[in-house]
């Protein structure tokens, strides 16, 4: 069993479209980090385990689909055998399952954060993906970890599709490179040993659907201008719950540093 003594752990998901293609930016202006810190995940693990479970006894969530997501995949349920009234009926259903998941992160983790991306002021040399890995790191460094106040570093753990395998590599490498360089800038001595992170497949880490859903719950109140979902996590909110990328300008790029 793991404790805050050795550091806990910290779970990353996405919500939204990372694409800085004009029609993507059209479609999909925000992109959102969450975050999930936990000093131990074997009690979320197992409310998320079980809430799933009885979600599919009940047929009120897809039984094809093998964890807790704040967004139905359209595309993917209609793939596996579900038509557009089933997935409907399951949308239909939602509100009352995000209900219970965020009761159950509101009560079991220690501690939520989101990064927020106005793709509209990314800089425009920037691929998606260095947006992305710069947003990741960023905002786990300085928004998280920096809250969490660990004596030692957390375990990171993040969803294996976010990048390919070659990318993977390059992005744990700068991950490990910028904790040790941040723990000399901004004196966070809890830096200085890194571990690995760890990217897995979600279907068997609960721990990474509650991320998917911190990070649904901000991208819901900014694509909708309603922070109910967010607000029910207040409680457990690291600091001020979020940070922003970046505030718009009338003139020139947003500030980079």
């Amino acid at each position: 069993m793991q404790s805050n003594v050795q550091g806990g752990y910290i779970y990353v998901d996405e919500s939204g479209d990372p694409g800085l293609n004009p029609s993507r930016l059209q479609k999909k202006p925000y992109f959102v980090f969450g975050y999930v810190y936990v000093q131990d995940p074997a009690d979320l693990n197992k409310r998320l385990k079980r809430l799933l479970k009885r979600l599919h006894r009940k047929d009120k969530y897809p039984s094809k689909l093998r964890e807790l997501k704040f967004y139905l995949p359209h595309g993917w349920m209609i793939k596996h055998g579900y038509t557009n009234a089933q997935f409907n009926a399951y949308v239909a259903a939602m509100p009352d399952v995000r209900k219970q998941v965020l009761d159950i992160l509101a009560a079991h983790t220690n501690g939520v954060f989101a990064a927020v991306v106005d793709k509209h002021t990314a800089h425009n040399r920037w691929t998606s993906e260095r947006l992305g890995n710069y947003t990741f790191a960023q905002t786990l460094l300085l928004g998280v970890m920096r809250e969490v106040r660990s004596h030692n570093p957390p375990t990171i753990i993040y969803d294996k599709g976010r990048l390919s395998h070659s990318s993977e590599v390059s992005f744990d490498s700068y991950l490990l490179y910028k904790q040790i360089d941040f723990a000399h800038k901004h004196h966070m001595p809890q830096l200085l040993t890194p571990k690995t992170p760890h990217s897995v497949s979600s279907i068997y880490h609960p721990g990474i659907w509650a991320a998917d859903y911190v990070a649904g719950a901000f991208y819901y109140k900014y694509q909708t201008g309603n922070a109910k979902y967010a607000d029910m996590l207040k409680q457990v909110w690291l600091g001020k719950g979020e940070k922003l990328y970046w505030k718009r300008r009338i003139h020139g790029n947003p500030n980079w540093t």
